[in-house]
């Protein structure tokens, strides 16, 4: 039987001291003046705090995603490492995907460009 998927869901939460503590227990959270992030696997969702997803992911700072960034790579790190990557394959899967994808935003300007379209609109 193949292992369960982990989904990761965010959550922000108000700044509580009580849950401040309950931060510090699990593995990734940010606490910010007025806030608390906690990025958590599991189906229930921490007492009083709300999920950030869709159209709230535009609320996040500069700061919020550069954390969320940050989580998503050791994540990607440790899936990598299980499944017996070393860290030069694993460097060298992502350079060859960031190169495809570089090709292809530029063949898709190029595109828009040549139509007339705003380049502003991708």
């Amino acid at each position: 039987m193949a292992a369960r998927k982990k989904v990761y869901r965010l959550y922000a939460i108000q700044r509580t001291r009580k849950n401040e503590e309950a931060a510090y227990a699990t593995r990734f959270y940010r606490i910010c003046p007025g806030y608390i992030l906690l990025y958590l696997t599991g189906r229930k969702r921490p007492e009083g705090a709300i999920e950030v997803a869709g159209e709230d992911l535009k609320r996040l700072t500069d700061g919020d995603r550069l954390w969320l960034t940050d989580c998503n790579m050791v994540i990607l790190a440790e899936t990598a490492a299980k499944s017996g990557m070393t860290p030069q394959e694993t460097e060298k899967r992502w350079t060859t995907t960031l190169d495809r994808l570089e090709r292809e935003l530029a063949a898709e300007r190029a595109k828009r460009e040549g139509s007339g379209a705003d380049e502003h609109s991708i």
